[in-house]
Formats: C-alpha cells, structure tokens, sequence
C-alpha cells in the first residue's frame, strides 16, 4: 500500500474507485435529510406549531429553526461517516479485507497500487 497526502487523493485515483468512494459518501450523506425531516416535523408538533403554517409566523419558530440546523449538521456529518464505515464494511467483508488494511486506508491514506492512475 502506497501512502498518499489526502490533497493528491483527487489527482492519482483511478476514476473508477474516486467515483464510488463519492458516490457512497454522497448518499449516506444525502440519507441524513430522512432523519432531520422526520425530526423537524415531530419538533414542529412538540412547540405547538401547526403542520403546514409557516415558521417564521409562529412564537416557537426561531427556536424550530435553530434546532433543525443543528440537528440536520449533526445528522450530515453522521452520514459522512456512515459512508465510510459502510466503505470499510465493504472492503472487509466483499474483499476480504483484515481490519489493519482497513485502519491503514482509512486513517493513514494508504492505498493499493492497483486503485492509483499508471504514472504518466
């Protein structure tokens, strides 16, 4: 395993393994917003503000509004997470990855050889 700087990661991965890391740190990010939706909407109903009436109208609604926030910037970087702990779960259980490889990868930027573009 090759140890690279996290600013070269872009530039030197082959496309195939940059876009899936993206894409699966992408959606567990965007399934975060299930979450924070389902959290505003029991907020709204415990500080008494009606279902469709609109926040900023309402005595409770900068409250309802601060608190979405934080929870959604909570549950983002939650989801930012997951895709890297279900990455790991992939690796190890797909690929057969011991948990050394995994913590090298994750933690110390190693990557296989063969997930870097040919020297040019």
């Amino acid at each position: 395993m090759i140890k690279l700087p996290f600013k070269d990661l872009g530039k030197k991965l082959r496309p195939r393994y940059q876009l899936a890391i993206i894409a699966l740190t992408f959606i567990t990010t965007l399934g975060s917003f299930i979450p924070t939706y389902l959290f505003g909407v029991v907020l709204k109903s415990l500080l008494g503000i009606p279902i469709h009436a609109a926040v900023k109208d309402q005595p409770n609604g900068a409250l309802w509004m601060k608190m979405l926030l934080a929870f959604m910037m909570v549950a983002m970087v939650g989801g930012y997470l997951a895709g890297f702990l279900v990455l790991a779960m992939i690796l190890k259980r797909r690929y057969r990855w011991s948990d050394d490889k995994n913590h090298r990868l994750m933690y110390d930027c190693e990557i296989p050889p063969h997930w870097l573009k040919p020297p040019s």
